[in-house]
């Protein structure tokens, strides 16, 4: 009769090599755990890291973009208050590059931006030499004022002479 046991079946464990078996994968496991646990924190640490020189990053960025805008600004706004005086100095009739030249302009801009031009004629009016105001030529001629007419061309010939008499008659 054939013996029912077979010899190729692995021998088998005892309770106690059984549970040594367990605890070895739950020490493991558990070390496992740890390891997953402290790696973890690494890239919490490292993604905090990241995430704060990004912050600092983006504020630096705003506000060099602000810095940016504000001097762009100040820059067209200065130009614009140098029109401004070029046309009242000319106006009055003054040298405008004159009046401009070592000028600080800021004080004719508004806290809200805009341009003083009461401001600007005012002070052109003050520095202008006296009595130089001059009418803006337009390239229309003279109107009136206190300036006689020009002479005329023709008052000594005699042709105009005679036609002259001719229309008053």
């Amino acid at each position: 009769m054939p013996d029912d046991t077979d010899n190729d079946a692995p021998p088998t464990e005892t309770d106690a090599e059984k549970a040594e078996r367990w605890k070895s994968f739950s020490r493991k496991n558990e070390n496992d755990k740890k390891a997953a646990i402290a790696e973890l924190n690494t890239v919490r640490e490292q993604l905090t890291a990241a995430t704060s020189r990004a912050d600092s990053l983006a504020a630096a960025n705003a506000a060099a973009v602000e810095k940016a805008k504000a001097d762009t600004l100040s820059a067209s706004r200065q130009d614009l208050v140098k029109v401004h005086v070029k046309y009242a100095a000319k106006a009055h009739g003054a040298d405008p590059d004159a009046l401009l030249e070592g000028r600080d302009l800021t004080g004719f801009v508004g806290e809200d931006g805009a341009v003083k031009e009461d401001a600007i004629e005012a002070w052109i009016a003050k520095v202008a030499p006296a009595g130089a105001r001059k009418a803006v030529d337009f390239g229309g001629g003279a109107r009136g004022g206190n300036t006689p007419p020009p002479k005329n061309p023709y008052a000594d010939d005699d042709l105009y002479k005679a036609l002259s008499n001719l229309t008053s008659e």
